[in-house]
């Protein structure tokens, strides 16, 4: 069976042996508005029963009207009666820019995008030239200036160069001189400029007696064609004669720089 508040309308479901018990235990309160009433006076069959209009009340009746049947819900403070009216609050309707999720920030504009490639561009080109040990030497980089017509950095190490073979002589007949057979070889797995030559002429005692420094164009043979570069494991074969210092020297040394 059902039954329904004769206040707000709230519908029921009881049982079918409270239709025929006392006064006192037929009365029910709403757990929606509070009302008392009788649950056999408002029963209906087990079918849906006609819902009333919608209870509604305002702030002026919930302040002035006493609870019902002495009854209403416990509260455990007194209410004042001279409580202001409760005014609805102003609501705004939605927009299209309305959402319910955070707002997303503004998508950056194209001068800070131009910023961003210019700085990285900037950084890339930095590293480029810090690294040019290893990437000067590749082989797609000299494909590249050959394309390009143009000569890809190079920087020497004339650590990785090594003699292979050296000989002084004297040469007769006025005035004196001296002739120098020299032949090293680049070590290095990569091409490197030619180094400049320091020789060292040196008397008995290991005493310098003269030095001269040799520059790439000064020791290459005329028949050179080429930039001064050595290739790897590359061996270089040089002549020279030069005017000897006299009879003090005894002994010579090469150094690359």
């Amino acid at each position: 069976m059902k039954t329904r508040c004769p206040h707000c309308g709230t519908v029921y479901d009881i049982a079918p042996e409270l239709a025929v018990a006392t006064d006192e235990e037929r009365l029910a309160r709403c757990f929606n508005c509070g009302d008392v009433f009788d649950i056999a006076e408002y029963r209906g069959e087990d079918g849906p029963l006609q819902q009333p209009a919608p209870y509604s009340c305002d702030s002026d009746e919930l302040r002035q009207s006493p609870p019902r049947d002495g009854g209403g819900p416990d509260l455990p403070f007194d209410i004042p009666q001279d409580l202001p009216a409760l005014e609805p609050s102003a609501r705004i309707p939605l927009t299209a820019q309305d959402t319910l999720h955070p707002a997303q920030k503004p998508p950056a504009r194209w001068w800070q995008k131009l910023l961003v490639v210019l700085l990285l561009t900037t950084l890339l080109l930095q590293l480029a030239w810090l690294k040019r040990d290893l990437w000067a030497y590749l082989p797609l980089t000299s494909q590249l200036c050959a394309w390009l017509d143009c000569s890809p950095p190079r920087q020497a190490h004339p650590e990785l160069y090594q003699v292979v073979e050296r000989d002084m002589q004297a040469v007769p007949g006025p005035p004196p001189a001296l002739r120098l057979h020299l032949s090293f070889s680049n070590e290095a797995e990569f091409a490197q400029a030619l180094p400049r030559l320091q020789l060292s002429l040196l008397d008995s005692n290991g005493s310098l007696v003269a030095r001269r420094l040799l520059e790439p164009p000064l020791y290459l043979p005329p028949s050179w064609s080429g930039p001064p570069v050595a290739l790897p494991k590359e061996v270089i074969t040089i002549e020279l004669t030069f005017g000897d210092p006299g009879p003090r020297v005894r002994s010579f040394a090469f150094d690359f720089l």
